[in-house]
């Protein structure tokens, strides 16, 4: 009776019944109406259902939660909300899309069922455009989604599809969605081209997570008034650094330079450390249109051989970049350093460079390897020497580097993967990251300078990474011990047991596993207005200052930093400016995964157009999962994921050993474990359902 009396209330959510209607409604027998009435006052005392006016009944409104709807592609979905997840059936979701913020009713739960739900409102819309191909019908069309979250083809009117032909890839708004049982209907506001055109399936990547790779109008006009004159103008309230010997050492198909460096030996085997990074904050005022689109954007996206940047071009590759030869205004951290490491004194100045050299990783190497002859020889020594102390001591530390490898293509003309290899990473990689991570701590802790000074607590944007879960570590730590890793945690810190992990599996077939898994195990690292430390850097406090030109909350940082230099505040500032660090670490933090996400997946296609044209060869690969319907697998030298179905396992009947993270065999005995090596035969490819198989070879 009590599932029969919430199933009603819930279905009319929002009504209040007498207890007759009820009766009524339910068809109960006048014999059994006080049984219902006891049921009732059992319900209103669980605080199931409650109370209104005139003695009615209604569905208890706590039983309405909010939260943001996630599709799979398959219809169904949940809603995360702040009392855990509920499952949406496809039929219950309404007109939500995925990313709406909405309100859910909870179903009354069914026994041994997970909970339940319907979505009733859609609170805050979300993402409103799609990428999709349009078709054309003889009057009218429709947009078919890429994202196949998306369940439903929207419908376009002629009107609102101009010059759109049948096949192309297209951006449609969304205008219109009254019913979950129609179509919602749109309008199509970018054309990206047809498929198999070049960069049509990169950018349209890109654009499904929400990056343009053109700019609004008024953002292209406001960048383009600034010029060279302004940096002239600006060079007498600088501190001149342009006579410095002050390069720059990036990936070789870099043309945005955010960061130089330089290096001096002082007396008593002292160093001072110059950490010069362009000052996009001079060019880019808050509030301007510039500000307001690099802020929606949060982030410059490197996408294989392109990028999509967070500036307009004549800011990011022209007026803010360090490009050698060239007068660029910057904001430098000089640091003086003893020979073990420790930071002995240091002052942040806006100053003006010129850049002597635009060197590449594998440039940079080739000098300090005896390759090539170059001036910058002794310094770049000195660089390497000073950055390897540097890194020793933050290893002690527990500083723990995952160095999880990464993939490089090379493109055909059209844009068609020849090939794929594991990016190489070189000493002057290291060194660049050393003096980054250097620079990043000062920034951190110099807000403690001006919080001493104003004897107030100020705003402030930092990097954090929270501690591992207990249930994560313990995941982590099973599966270390069947791949053979007994390494006790105890009397250790967390960071160091971890440390230790990575240090003993170099060099393994299973390295990649281990350190994927140890990285996915970690939580995520964020943007925040409150530090709680970098647990896998092992830092107290940590933030990004040196790379503004590709990320918001450096910018943002380095306004903060004038702001209380300048003593530019009031305490109405710094009221407003709580509340809007908050929004913008929260939304820079969400747009870095979005990028995340669309370079994954940007990869995940160029290694599948890659592997179709290799169909038949065989590869070495690594058991990279185990489950009970095959095991994954990842080659070793393209880093390409595919399965090995379990019928494609011939030789034998196999069963899962969940425990294990194995398949074993049950008349001869073979065992496929997580992390083993095999040869691997691929047999099929496919691009639509980003899918590759393999079989044992």
């Amino acid at each position: 009776l009590e599932n029969d009396v919430l199933f009603l209330l819930e279905k009319y959510s929002g009504v209040a019944f007498k207890s007759k209607e009820i009766q009524r409604r339910l068809k109960i027998p006048s014999r059994n109406y006080p049984e219902l009435k006891r049921c009732l006052k059992k319900l209103l005392e669980e605080k199931r259902i409650e109370r209104a006016k005139n003695r009615r009944y209604r569905f208890a409104s706590h039983n309405i939660l909010s939260g943001v709807f996630r599709s799979s592609k398959y219809g169904y979905g949940f809603v995360s909300t702040e009392k855990g997840e509920i499952y949406i059936g496809k039929e219950n979701r309404g007109t939500a899309f995925p990313g709406d913020k909405v309100r859910v009713e909870i179903f009354a739960r069914k026994s041994g069922k997970s909970r339940e739900g319907r979505i009733v409102e859609v609170i805050e819309k979300r993402k409103r455009e799609i990428v999709g191909t349009y078709r054309k019908l003889k009057i009218n069309g429709y947009v078919i989604p890429d994202d196949m979250k998306y369940v439903h083809n929207v419908y376009v009117n002629d009107s609102n599809a101009k010059n759109v032909k049948d096949g192309q890839k297209v951006v449609v708004r969304i205008d219109r969605w009254e019913s979950e049982f129609l179509n919602p209907e749109g309008s199509v506001v970018e054309v990206i081209g047809y498929p198999g055109e070049k960069g049509v399936d990169i950018f349209a990547i890109a654009r499904s997570y929400g990056f343009a790779s053109s700019f609004p109008e008024e953002v292209v006009k406001e960048a383009e008034k600034m010029d060279e004159k302004m940096i002239l103008k600006e060079i007498e309230n600088r501190v001149d650094f342009r006579n410095k010997l002050i390069f720059t050492i990036d990936p070789e198909d870099a043309k945005d330079f955010d960061d130089a460096i330089s290096l001096e030996e002082k007396g008593d085997g002292k160093f001072q450390l110059g950490v010069h990074i362009a000052d996009v904050s001079f060019f880019v005022r808050d509030s301007t249109e510039l500000d307001k689109e690099a802020r929606k954007r949060g982030t410059s996206i490197y996408l294989i051989d392109r990028v999509i940047p967070m500036l307009p071009e004549n800011l990011s590759n022209n007026l803010c970049s360090l490009i050698p030869g060239r007068d660029r205004l910057t904001f430098s951290i000089i640091i003086d350093l003893s020979r073990s490491g420790d930071v002995l004194n240091y002052k942040i100045l806006k100053t003006v460079i010129n850049s002597k050299k635009r060197f590449s990783y594998r440039e940079a190497q080739e000098i300090l390897d005896g390759k090539k002859e170059s001036e910058f020889y002794p310094v770049l020594k000195k660089m390497n020497e000073l950055a390897r102390v540097l890194r020793n001591k933050r290893e002690e530390k527990g500083s723990i580097d995952f160095d999880v490898p990464e993939v490089s293509f090379e493109l055909n003309e059209k844009d068609v993967p020849v090939k794929i290899y594991k990016r190489e990473l070189f000493d002057t990689n290291y060194l660049i990251e050393e003096f980054m991570l250097q620079a990043n701590c000062i920034a951190a802790s110099h807000i403690l300078l001006f919080e001493r000074k104003y004897q107030v607590s100020l705003p402030y944007i930092y990097r954090v990474h929270d501690k591992p879960n207990r249930d994560d570590i313990k995941d982590f730590t099973h599966l270390i011990k069947v791949l053979g890793y007994n390494i006790s945690r105890k009397g250790k810190k967390e960071v160091k047991w971890f440390q230790e992990v990575l240090s003993k599996c170099i060099g393994k077939p299973e390295e990649n596993l281990v350190k994927e898994v140890a990285l996915r195990s970690m939580r995520k690292a964020v943007y925040s207005p409150k530090n709680i430390g970098h647990f896998a850097l092992a830092f107290e406090r940590y933030t990004h200052f040196t790379s503004p030109i590709r990320r918001y909350p450096d910018l943002i940082l380095h306004r903060l930093m004038k702001k209380y230099d300048e003593e530019n505040f009031s305490r109405n500032d710094m009221k407003i400016l709580k509340k809007e660090l908050k929004d913008v670490c929260e939304h820079s933090s969400e747009m870095e995964q979005l990028s995340e996400e669309a370079e994954r997946e940007v990869i995940r296609l160029k290694q599948l157009e890659y592997m179709k044209q290799h169909i038949g060869e065989v590869f070495s690969a690594v058991i990279s999962g185990v489950t009970s319907f095959g095991l994954f697998v990842e080659t070793r030298d393209s880093l390409c994921e595919g399965l090995i179905h379990i019928r494609n396992l011939e030789d034998d009947f196999y069963e899962y050993d969940e425990k294990n993270y194995a398949l074993k065999g049950k008349s001869r005995e073979k065992i496929y474990r997580l992390g083993d090596p095999i040869q691997v035969l691929l047999v099929r490819v496919d691009e639509e359902e980003k899918h590759i198989d393999f079989i044992p070879y």
